[in-house]
């Protein structure tokens, strides 16, 4: 350890008050930095008061930037009292460590971003999810560090996709309610709100199906959503969030509306 900061000037100490000014800790860290034996003061005065000399100063600004970097006080200690403690490693160590969590942060504003957005999705849309069917197969958590960690994806990229939201919500409430079978009425109301989005945003606005018969819009919805599990990306982000074989199930509970209106509408 002297090898990296020792300066010779042991003699020069400073009381407790002093370094916590100089290194900017409590007095509260110092007491229990000596508890547990990461660093005790170099000596005391007659009347009882802690000195700190200069290569102890310096040895808790090391211990600083260590815990900046969000080690753990006992892991500090383990490091810096080992006998092959080499500075210059641990530092490069550190930077490591502090690439992962701005990694992390960038994720998480990314998420947080993404979860600010659900406040534009139609109130029918969310009331419609099943959170308790969804995160029975994965923890709420998992998802969220999941998406933590695809911090690749950028908040210009999270802006992009919002028109798709309300789209993968829609499967996404089918799919979650997949346990109930797809001639439950809550699964056919999202089967119907999935499909209205569908009208709205794709079918609608299309000069060449606008004036298409109402039942040749469904069977076309009906073709497209089968054409869906064909996606990879799509099916495994929809299987992730719902379990193994939830495509299939939202195919099938769309087919089963879709068909279901064209007989009502004869």
């Amino acid at each position: 350890m002297q090898v990296y900061y020792n300066n010779g000037r042991g003699d020069h100490t400073k009381r407790l008050s002093e370094v916590c000014k100089i290194v900017g800790v409590t007095r509260r860290t110092l007491q229990e930095y000596d508890k547990i034996g990461l660093v005790s003061p170099t000596s005391k005065t007659d009347s009882g008061y802690w000195l700190y000399d200069e290569d102890t100063i310096v040895r808790l600004m090391i211990i600083q930037i260590f815990v900046e970097a969000g080690y753990e006080r006992k892991e500090i200690k383990d490091i810096i009292c080992s006998s092959s403690f080499d500075l210059i490693s641990e530092l490069d160590n550190a930077i490591e460590r502090l690439k992962d969590r701005k990694k992390r942060i960038e994720g998480m504003i990314n998420s947080i971003n993404v979860m600010k957005m659900f406040s534009d999705l139609p109130i029918e849309l969310i009331n419609n999810m099943d959170y308790l069917g969804i995160y029975s197969k994965k923890s709420f958590k998992d998802y969220l560090d999941e998406s933590i960690d695809s911090s690749e994806i950028t908040p210009e990229d999270v802006q992009k996709s919002m028109e798709y939201f309300p789209f993968y919500f829609d499967l996404l409430s089918i799919g979650s309610l997949r346990e109930k079978g797809i001639d439950d009425p809550k699964v056919q109301i999202c089967s119907r709100d999935y499909c209205r989005f569908m009208m709205d945003n794709f079918i609608n606005g299309d000069e060449e199906l606008k004036d298409a018969p109402e039942s040749w819009k469904l069977e076309f919805i009906s073709e497209l959503t089968e054409d869906l599990s064909k996606e990879e990306e799509f099916r495994t982000l929809i299987n992730a969030q719902c379990g193994e074989g939830t495509m299939e199930f939202i195919i099938s509970a769309v087919k089963s509306f879709c068909k279901n209106e064209i007989k009502r509408a004869k």
